[in-house]
């Protein structure tokens, strides 16, 4: 060998060793820091020895280690994985990454990867069963956290972190005595067990008057552990629980200088900025954190709470939707998701979210005055009443709830309330009176007094941007849109990028004609805010009015989905569009991936079951239905629509059951009572149907919906004169376009011709824009065949909707059936604006047949029927259109179809008098 090669050898077998001696010393470094309770340090010299060696497993598993330390779960997981890579034994890596899932909030992937999970050291086993207990504790499932804990102790009997778990489960289970027992027994083997004094703190506060004891012991743990962060932050956080906010921020400086970059400093800091109304602030740290502490409640609720603040009400939707989902018993949660609910105007969701804690058997009279609030919003006063004397029962003096009732009985017509609310509005700071007043003067047209409340309310909110809002909203109802305008604007300047307030300025924008300025104001929010749902779902209602066709409309539902998926009301709208335009498979496949996205959000699930009826599925829609009666155990809408799927199934005798389990469950439900009555109806028991009509009277006396419950059994008893009787009552309380179209189908029926068309006169001139009512009168003279009178109705609708796709659709067929020209034209334009409908398609067919353009009518009408390939009817029209081309062989394929059907299709006479034309 020379000696150069010699020498080449001993110098990298010499880097080698040096390379060797650094990766230990660079562990042992760490192993020290790690000791000393500084992860920090840990993580630099654990990098410098994996940039030496990165397959050095032991490395990766201590910067797990190091990692969840600082709060960072996710960059630990991916560690692991690479220590794993490396080599590493499952009883190093098993414990750290159940730890890891558990602190990034993944409970139930712990539950699944650990739940049965045998490992040979005691130690590792331990581990592992502690984060497996923590997670059934995240999903509430305290008997099997209590299993998992006990196992643990079993294992190694007094270790400190089960004994901690042991105390919390006990104190859950109202147990407090035994768990501060077992703290204080632990504190006397080990009394600088940090962990142990701060929880022994948590259980000593939530004892009756202990806060003073609490705040004791924490003195004393102070002067154990001067430097910890943890323990100055307790001592702040129950300062600021108890309203000494002069000493809790003395206390926070401390903290500060102390330790300025701690994740509990920092997490003080978004807490100080949001009691003193910095929301922007507040959201952006709480933003920050949960990077790195995705599971972390505190932080879920404070970022929901600032983000509802500045009205960015998707955001504080996922926010607090997530930390619900961490902690469904987490009533700060459910009460400011409420909010954001009724912020955003979807009452229904409110009520949905509050239901399961008034029905809680501690229930609050918070929670009961929001559930009213939610229930008056959403128009059910009778209910909202209720839910409000509950909480006065609770909590007699407050005001909020007083007001409620109050607004109330304003609703169901007592005018001795007003008197209440104006004194109420005089002696109450919070101003839900004068929000009360507001809207009470505005529906009575009281302007004077409508903006006297107005200006109370702004010097009681002088910072919100909600009270000009409010404003606008009113002066819009009072006729004067400057003023309207002018007041958003105030509201933008008080808070910028205030949604509500740019909703209003697009829509008095597209009402002038400015359609421009409208989608601009609105494609400003969203390029700014690309997860701002509501903006998104605005624009696309812009987009709608003005004429976008429905593949446009559809693509931006699917890119609001993907903007974030997290929100259910993008999932909602896009689904719904889909049924609307008669996909129900590919509406059925977005509710799948909603669900898999949201899995047991209520409106969701309700949905997938309504796609599954739409698409034939009707076992999965049962059990849907079935899952979602379980969830909401106190509503009857899951069961009322699992009805509806069993009855499209053809089993009555189920849907009947599931009818009655309904009125159980809530007696009033309009559905349930409406379905109970057509059932009956249908199975000639007539006499039952109209009790049941009659119990909706009572129960909603002032409303139309039980006459027009009876109409409808009177209906479909063929009883016309009755049923016309009880459509008039329910006019004259519900004075819809529903009811009209009801009440003039009656008189149709009952042969009382000349007292219809009076009726559609006096209608037409109080209503003279009700379009849906014009395009019934179009369907009726059809059905009659008075085409020109069904031509003029029809036209008449597009005059005031000139993309009314279902009025082109019906004008292209009269004008086919009547061989005027413009039939294929019309039918055209309709296809446009919503791409591939089979009716739509057959239209155009029949259209391109009458103006003897046969071989494109065969080919839309091929298109209809691959559409939907289960409608005989458009097969039949296929059918006939190849005979009259001359392609008999097409022609008896799709006979041959027709003809294995059977009884399914009823005219299997015009299948066989077709064939004989071949």
């Amino acid at each position: 060998m020379s000696r150069i090669a010699a020498f080449a050898i001993a110098c990298t077998f010499l880097a080698g060793c040096e390379s060797g001696d650094k990766e230990r010393q660079h562990l042992a470094s760490a192993k020290a820091a790690l000791s000393k309770g500084d992860p920090v340090a840990a993580t630099i010299e654990l990098k410098n020895a994996l940039d030496l060696n990165p397959n050095l497993a032991e490395a990766r598993v201590l910067l797990a280690s190091a990692l969840l330390k600082t709060g960072n779960p996710k960059q630990a997981e991916i560690e692991l994985h690479k220590a794993t890579d490396a080599g590493a034994p499952d009883e190093q890596v098993a414990p750290e990454l159940a730890r890891a899932l558990l602190q990034a909030g993944e409970a139930a992937k712990v539950i699944a990867q650990f739940g049965q999970a045998k490992l040979r050291e005691p130690q590792a086993q331990t581990d592992v069963l502690l984060a497996v207990a923590g997670a059934q504790m995240m999903q509430s499932n305290w008997s099997a956290a209590r299993e998992a804990v006990q196992a643990a102790l079993s294992l190694r009997p007094g270790l400190p972190d089960a004994m901690m778990l042991n105390a919390r489960l006990e104190a859950q289970s109202g147990e407090a005595d035994k768990a501060l027992a077992q703290l204080d027994s632990l504190l006397s083997r080990e009394p600088n067990h940090e962990g142990a004094a701060l929880q022994k703190a948590e259980l000593l506060a939530l004892q009756p008057a202990g806060a003073p004891a609490a705040l004791a012991w924490l003195r004393i743990t102070q002067t154990m552990h001067p430097t910890s962060p943890g323990v100055h932050a307790a001592i702040i956080n129950l300062q600021i629980r108890e309203g000494r906010q002069a000493d809790a921020q003395a206390d926070f400086d401390k903290l500060k200088q102390l330790a300025p970059r701690a994740f509990e400093t920092l997490l003080l800091q978004s807490q100080f900025d949001c009691l003193g109304g910095r929301f922007k602030a507040c959201a952006e740290t709480a933003e920050r954190l949960l990077t790195a502490a995705p599971a972390d409640t505190r932080l879920l609720l404070l970022g929901g709470l600032a983000n509802l603040r500045q009205a960015q009400y998707a955001t504080a939707e996922t926010l607090l939707g997530r930390a619900l989902k961490l902690n469904p018993r987490l009533l700060a949660a459910r009460h400011l998701l409420a909010q954001v609910y009724m912020g955003s105007a979807a009452p229904g969701k409110a009520i949905e979210v509050l239901l399961p804690a008034t029905e809680a058997s501690a229930v609050s009279a918070a929670s009961l005055a929001q559930l009213g609030e939610a229930y008056l919003a959403a128009g059910d006063s009778a209910r909202a009443e209720a839910a409000f004397q509950r909480a006065l029962k609770l909590d007699p003096a407050d005001a909020g709830t007083r007001t409620a009732v109050a607004l109330a009985q304003l609703r169901r017509g007592e005018a001795s309330a007003l008197p209440q609310l104006e004194i109420l509005a005089a002696s109450e700071s919070s101003g839900a009176a004068d929000v009360a007043l507001v809207y009470e003067r505005v529906r009575r047209k009281d302007r004077e007094g409508a903006l006297q409340a107005l200006d109370r309310l702004e010097k009681k909110q002088p910072e919100q941007a909600y009270p000009l809002v409010l404003r606008a909203r009113a002066l819009i109802q009072l006729g004067d849109t400057p003023a309207a305008a002018a007041s958003f604007e105030k509201a933008l300047l008080k808070q910028p990028g205030h949604f509500p307030a740019v909703a209003g300025l697009a829509d008095i924008d597209f009402y002038a004609g400015r359609h421009d300025a409208a989608r601009k104001r609105l494609q400003a929010v969203v390029t700014a805010q690309p997860k701002n749902i509501p903006a998104r779902l605005a624009l696309v209602e812009l987009e709608t009015r003005l004429g976008a066709t429905e593949a446009q409309i559809q693509a931006k539902l699917t890119e609001a989905v993907k903007a974030d998926a997290g929100v259910p009301d993008a999932h909602l709208a896009l689904i719904n569009r889909l049924l609307i335009a008669g996909d129900a498979q590919r509406a059925q496949v977005a509710a799948q991936e909603a669900t898999a996205a949201l899995p047991n959000d209520h409106a969701i699930l309700d949905a997938l079951g309504r796609t599954q009826i739409a698409a034939g599925a009707h076992t999965q829609a049962v059990a849907t239905f079935k899952r979602l009666a379980g969830l909401q155990p106190r509503s009857a809408t899951p069961l009322v629509r699992m009805a509806d799927a069993q009855l499209a199934a053809g089993d009555r005798v189920s849907a009947g059951q599931s009818v009655a389990k309904a009125s159980e469950v809530d007696p009033g439900d309009l559905s349930a009572l409406r379905m109970g009555a057509v059932l009956a109806a249908q199975d000639k028991r007539h006499a039952q149907a109209l009790d049941i009509a009659r119990s909706a009277q009572r129960r909603y006396p002032k409303e139309g919906v039980g006459f027009a419950i009876e109409g409808e059994v009177e209906e479909l008893a063929k009883n016309w004169s009755a049923a016309a009787i009880s459509y008039r009552n329910a006019l004259k309380l519900t004075p819809t376009s529903t009811m009209a179209i009801r009440l003039h189908s009656s008189l149709t029926a009952a042969g009382q011709q000349s007292e219809a068309n009076r009726m559609a006169q006096d209608w037409l001139k109080g209503q003279p824009q009700d379009v849906e009512f014009m395009f019934h009168q179009g369907d009726l003279a059809v059905q009659a065949k008075q085409y020109s009178g069904a031509e003029a109705r029809y036209r008449a609708v597009l005059n005031l909707v000139p993309r009314h796709v279902a009025a082109m659709n019906n004008l292209a067929w009269l004008l086919a059936q009547q061989g005027k020209p413009g039939a294929v034209a019309m039918a055209e334009q309709a296809n446009t604006l919503q791409h591939d409908r089979p009716a739509l398609l057959d239209t155009l067919a029949f259209s391109l047949e009458a103006e003897k353009q046969l071989p494109k009518a065969v080919e839309v009408q091929k298109r209809a029927v691959d559409l939907d390939p289960r409608d005989p009817q458009l097969r039949f029209r296929l059918a006939e259109l190849y005979v009259r081309s001359g392609d008999k062989s097409a022609a008896a394929k799709q006979l041959d179809i027709l003809s294995q059907l059977g009884p399914r299709f009823d005219r299997q006479a015009d299948v066989a008098a077709l064939r004989s034309k071949l």
